[in-house]
């Protein structure tokens, strides 16, 4: 005979409050809840099993569990191994970015020395100086055009100021 309704109610009540008062820590307690749970299918009680373990207040602190410890550590791993991978990858970025504009304004300055020498003869290292401190690249290529278009020195001098 299985034993139903309210008497089945009160079995599984009094078994699982005995656990609880019985069996030390959450995960040992989770286990033999679990355990019951299974057992209950023998006699058809897996439904008031569930509801009363609904019922029951169980604490378990996932924090302490070792599994949850060894996950969270792996993902704060793996994380950082992300990050890092990400870092070094946007600094190889930054890195060749930078190091392309050096060289684009590196040759942009021998061509405007090569083209102040031709037009207006060797003797400007003044106005090279001067010119050679720009650091933006656009403003070089606007002086490299402005000398390639300009009659004379003076008209550079003006435009650098």
């Amino acid at each position: 005979m299985q034993p139903q309704g309210e008497n089945g109610t009160i079995i599984v009540r009094r078994i699982l409050k005995r656990l609880k008062e019985t069996v030390a820590g959450e995960l040992e307690l989770s286990k033999r809840v679990r355990q019951v749970e299974i057992l209950s299918q023998l006699k058809g009680l897996q439904e008031i099993v569930f509801k009363e373990k609904e019922n029951m207040t169980l604490v378990y602190d996932i924090e302490k569990d070792p599994y949850y410890r060894r996950g969270k550590e792996k993902g704060a791993t793996e994380g950082k191994r992300e990050g890092f991978q990400e870092g070094e990858r946007k600094g190889l970025q930054e890195g060749e970015r930078k190091g392309f504009q050096e060289g684009e304004r590196k040759g942009l300055l021998k061509g405007i020395r090569l083209t102040l020498d031709i037009k207006f003869g060797g003797s400007q290292g003044a106005i090279f100086d001067q010119i050679s401190g720009i650091d933006d690249v656009n403003r070089l290529e606007q002086i490299a055009e402005f000398i390639r278009k300009s009659a004379t020195i003076d008209d550079l001098r003006i435009l650098i100021g």
